[in-house]
C-alpha cells in the first residue's frame, strides 16, 4: 500500500506540474496576441489624425465655402453655387479617403481579435475546459 500511495503522489505532482506549465504557455500566448492587437491598434489611423491628403481636401473645401459666402454677399449666386459644389465634392472625397483607411484598419483589427479568440478557445479546449468557455469570451 505504501508504494501505491507514493505512486499516486508522484502522479498527482506530475499532473500539477503539467497544469502549471500549460497555464504558463496559455499566458505567454495571450501576452503575444495582446501585443499583436496593441500593435495593430497603434498602426491604425485614428479619427483624430486623418490622413494628410484628407486634411488638404478639408482645408480646400473650407476655402471654397468661404469664397461662396463672399460671393453670396456680393449677390453672385451662380458663382457661389459653383464654389459650394466644389466644396461638397472635396468633402465627399475626404470622407471616402478616411472611410476606406478606417475600414482597412478595422478589418485588420478584426482579424487579430478573431485569431486571439480562436487561439484562446483552442488552448482552453487543450487544457480540458469543462464545457465552459473562459471568462471574457464573446460566445
Amino acid at each position: 500500500m505504501g508504494r501505491m500511495g507514493a505512486l499516486l503522489i508522484i502522479i498527482a505532482l506530475a499532473l500539477g506540474a503539467y497544469n502549471a506549465w500549460s497555464i504558463a504557455q496559455v499566458q505567454e500566448n495571450l501576452d503575444n496576441l495582446r501585443k499583436q492587437a496593441h500593435a495593430a491598434r497603434a498602426a491604425a489611423p485614428t479619427s483624430e489624425e486623418p490622413p494628410r491628403m484628407a486634411q488638404d481636401l478639408l482645408v480646400s473645401a473650407q476655402k471654397h465655402s468661404l469664397r461662396a459666402r463672399e460671393l453670396l454677399r456680393k449677390g453672385q449666386v451662380k458663382q457661389a453655387t459653383e464654389e459650394l459644389n466644389k466644396s461638397i465634392q472635396e468633402l465627399k472625397a475626404a470622407s471616402d479617403m478616411t472611410r476606406s483607411r478606417s475600414a482597412s484598419a478595422l478589418k485588420d483589427l478584426n482579424k487579430t481579435v478573431n485569431s486571439l479568440k480562436e487561439t484562446a478557445e483552442g488552448l482552453w479546449s487543450r487544457l480540458g475546459g469543462s464545457g465552459q468557455k473562459p471568462s471574457g469570451s464573446a460566445n
